[in-house]
């Protein structure tokens, strides 16, 4: 079969679902696939060379000129364009979601209104009625142009209903897992560029982190090799210090690498870290690259408790104690006031002495609990599973065909 595959376009973690499906369709079960895409989505699977081809997209207009004919179904993960697209063109889609406890539709029954009015139309008018749509409310009409919903946790807005939505488990590529000496430290920046973190920031922003974290560079940096990860405009443009590697490393590449990984710090963004989990890797939560970082912390360890939380999951996030998973604020406003956090923390002599002292625990959290990844994972594993959730996906994809 001929499958295409789309993405959102949000740092990295919408592509790299993408990807790993891509690699199960592609290398288990023979099929081929093409990933059409925009910008940063389009660069890591271009890189990750999972797919047969890769079409780069200038903008959601273009989805209105996909050769649909060519392919037998459709998966999108997360771009309601592509899934609207597809639909005009008769072909089934099906919607693949990992952040969808953000997609709060107060106004659920008049966007199902206009849902209803618009469908008919040209397809390059409903994109264009699509773009000046408010927030997140595109997304719903992705969300009811799609034959099945595959939600990764069980975190839905329960206020709209689907039955062809399916809670799933974590949807990572797992096929590199095996026995290995553990002699790497990775720093992952993650894909960093998207709606709320421009280059110059990124840029800031990793030389911030690396910063932060230099007394555990020097004091490890000739036991194991560390790596700084991420997007190579960011990773070019920062300071260099020695015995760090920095790169961009194809996907692969990456989980290879963190299958002999020591300790990982990273974002707390679902992707990683639950690839961190399948490769039994204890984790260090950076400083937020965004809004969603403190609420995917509190929703991944939701069902730990508060002693949980500080014994096994150091981090050095800025302000997650504010947040409350059961009313999500407005991600404009929270980035604003992370921007001010980080002002503080670059200028306030106290404030900054405070942080070194959460370096200094992250570290002796590292090294004095052997057991900190099985003991995060026991944590995780309460509310997902992190094995065999692609093939599932998959099996059932071609059940409904």
């Amino acid at each position: 079969m001929n499958i295409l595959i789309g993405s959102q376009t949000w740092a990295w973690g919408p592509a790299s679902k993408a990807e790993a499906i891509s690699n199960v369709l592609k290398n288990e079960y023979g099929h081929n696939t093409d990933f059409y895409g925009d910008l940063i989505s389009y660069d890591f699977c271009l890189k990750s060379q999972s797919f047969n081809s890769c079409f780069l997209l200038e903008s959601e207009y273009d989805f209105a000129s996909v050769p649909f004919e060519n392919y037998d179904f459709v998966i999108t993960v997360m771009n309601p364009f592509l899934a609207i697209a597809a639909k005009k063109a008769n072909k089934k889609v099906f919607w693949v979601d990992s952040m969808s406890w953000i997609w709060n539709w107060h106004n659920y029954d008049d966007l199902k209104t206009e849902y209803d009015k618009i469908i008919d139309k040209p397809i390059g008018e409903i994109l264009s009625y699509m773009k000046e749509m408010a927030g997140y409310d595109c997304k719903i009409f992705g969300i009811m142009s799609s034959t099945r919903l595959f939600i990764q946790g069980n975190y839905y807005n329960n206020k709209v209903t689907n039955p062809n939505l399916e809670y799933v488990g974590a949807i990572i590529n797992n096929r590199f897992i095996e026995e290995k000496k553990r002699d790497n430290i990775i720093i992952s920046l993650s894909g960093q560029l998207c709606p709320y973190m421009n280059l110059q920031h990124a840029i800031k922003h990793g030389n911030n982190i690396q910063k932060w974290l230099k007394p555990i560079i020097d004091k490890y940096k000739d036991i194991y090799k560390i790596y700084i990860v991420g997007n190579k405009q960011v990773l070019d443009a920062m300071a260099h210090y020695d015995g760090v590697t920095y790169t961009q490393l194809p996907h692969d590449n990456f989980l290879k690498n963190l299958n002999s990984c020591r300790v990982l710090f990273c974002p707390c963004g679902f992707t990683t870290v639950y690839e961190g989990i399948a490769y039994h890797v204890p984790m260090v939560f950076l400083p937020e690259t965004h809004d969603g970082n403190a609420y995917e912390f509190l929703l991944m360890t939701k069902d730990a408790t508060d002693a949980e939380r500080k014994k096994l999951f150091p981090h050095l996030m800025l302000d997650v104690e504010t947040k409350d998973i059961n009313n999500v604020e407005d991600g404009d406003y929270l980035v604003e006031r992370l921007n001010d956090l980080y002002t503080k923390l670059n200028n306030d002599i106290d404030f900054q002495c405070q942080y070194q002292k959460r370096v200094e625990e992250c570290l002796n959290i590292i090294e004095n609990n052997p057991n900190l990844a099985s003991e995060q994972k026991e944590i995780i594993n309460r509310t997902i599973s992190t094995e065999g959730t692609i093939n599932h996906i998959v099996d059932t994809i071609f059940t409904l065909l």
